[in-house]
């Protein structure tokens, strides 16, 4: 058993000083709590201090494709969504192999511990070798590539296993399987995995034009028998809406409930062309909806109506989806800010929300939970204690740090101005030990797993 305390611990969305928690040696939360409290409780506890930090849950990234951080650098810059794919994607998807697919997943999962990030949802979708049939017939190979990397950095991981079967362009190959095949895969990596700390399996249809409706009720099909979540695609681009009227004669999202494939099970990725009806819909089924604004930006895909998602009542999390710089903490600032330029106002998630800024901080980690069926993203009795320490010194934090500083114990501040600096100015720097169930994964700002001299060895 330990206690971990810093300066401030934020419980219950709020800041409290002289409180901890208290972590068993399952990894999990036994207790939070005052800390003369917690060492009565639990007699003989190793008591653990991060002076000048304030202890936060850890952020979830719940939508990541690891290998596209092989991206960076590439140019010429593409004009669009299409060319970025015919030029880029395709190109890298069919030179990659199990070693580079290992060297990027430890790069961006150690970029991601770096920033804070505790749990990834991993969207794995390079299921085929060039010759588009399963390395030594496992179409699960590659997946526990990248599994391993996660764990070998010290990530929990949740393996969105990507049902995909569509066959019209070069490069499709090394994902396409029949749903047959499919909902085998995601069977059998889910029973692979089932014993294993830290990882988790669901399954992911691509998207309307990745997977036919066969592939997304095989998908749904294995949700329904493994009791978990499902994450799809939806309503990224522009054209997308047109594609679901040919094929389906309705909207995306409706087009998803004609296929019933709406439920309380269901995850939208990106989401970014829904109207107020279909967010509704969204809301009333129980779904949940994961936002990747920074990359969204990037490939000119749009902007989230971030008002009237909250309006909505629709449970957001947050992604980091092409990796390029992978920081949730980065992805609230950039939602926030889009949804300003997008309605020339500020304040936007404080204005669409009772919760303000908090329901931002709340998408950067209870979000990601949710949308992952797992329990962390709160500082709580029960949750995994993924948590991070950030230097309340650290000059991205400055001057708001210092009213922690004038609170006596048991007082707390909320909203706070840590929050909006978290918000407006945390530079990742700021992040200095973050704990995977209870374990340290980052040490003064150091991936304890990957040094950055050895990561470059692995990418020559």
């Amino acid at each position: 058993m330990k206690i971990f305390i810093a300066d401030a611990v934020r419980l219950n969305e709020a800041y409290v000083r002289g409180h901890g928690i208290a972590v068993d040696t399952d990894g999990r939360i036994a207790a939070t709590g005052p800390l003369p409290e917690l060492e009565a409780d639990f007699e003989g506890a190793e008591v653990v201090r991060f002076d000048g930090c304030a202890l936060l849950p850890g952020c979830v990234s719940a939508h990541s494709h690891c290998f596209q951080v092989m991206l960076r650098g590439r140019s010429p810059e593409p004009r669009d969504f299409t060319d970025w794919v015919d030029r880029l994607l395709y190109p890298l998807v069919q030179d990659l192999d199990e070693e580079r697919l290992r060297a990027a997943a430890l790069l961006t999962f150690s970029e991601m511990a770096r920033a804070g990030i505790t749990t990834v949802g991993e969207f794995h979708y390079v299921h085929n070798g060039p010759d588009g049939k399963p390395p030594d017939g496992d179409p699960n190979r590659y997946a526990e590539v990248v599994i391993d990397a996660a764990r070998e950095v010290g990530l929990r991981i949740a393996l969105l296993r990507t049902c995909y079967d569509t066959r019209s362009r070069a490069g499709q190959e090394r994902f396409a399987e029949s749903p047959e095949a499919a909902h085998r895969a995601v069977m059998d990596l889910a029973a692979r995995m089932r014993d294993r700390d830290g990882v988790t399996v669901m399954p992911a249809p691509h998207s309307l034009h990745g997977a036919s409706a066969e592939m997304i009720a095989a998908a749904v099909a294995a949700a329904d028998e493994l009791n978990t979540r499902f994450h799809i695609h939806l309503a990224e681009q522009p054209g997308d809406a047109a594609f679901s009227q040919e094929r389906y004669g309705a909207t995306p999202l409706r087009a998803l409930e004609k296929l019933g494939a709406l439920t309380a099970r269901t995850v939208l990725i990106h989401g970014l062309y829904l109207d107020d009806e279909e967010r509704r819909a969204l809301a009333g089924a129980g779904g949940a909806l994961v936002v990747n604004p920074t990359t969204n930006a990037h490939l000119g895909d749009g902007t989230t109506d971030l008002a009237a998602v909250l309006q909505a009542g629709i449970d957001l999390a947050l992604g980091t989806d092409a990796d390029q710089a992978p920081s949730i903490f980065e992805e609230m600032r950039a939602i926030e800010y889009a949804a300003r330029g997008r309605e020339c106002r500020m304040g936007v998630a404080e204005g669409a929300s009772n919760e303000g800024t908090g329901a931002l901080l709340r998408a950067a980690s209870a979000g990601g939970g949710n949308a992952l069926g797992l329990p962390v993203g709160w500082l709580a009795k029960g949750e995994y204690a993924d948590f991070i320490a950030l230097d309340l010194h650290h000059p991205s934090l400055l001057p708001a740090s210092l009213t922690l500083a004038t609170e006596t114990s048991g007082d707390s501040l909320s909203p706070s101005p840590l929050d909006l600096a978290i918000l407006h100015s945390l530079d990742r720097g700021a992040v200095r030990h973050v704990h995977v169930g209870g374990k340290p994964i980052v040490e003064n700002s150091q991936v304890l797993a990957m040094p950055p001299q050895e990561l470059a060895v692995l990418l020559q």
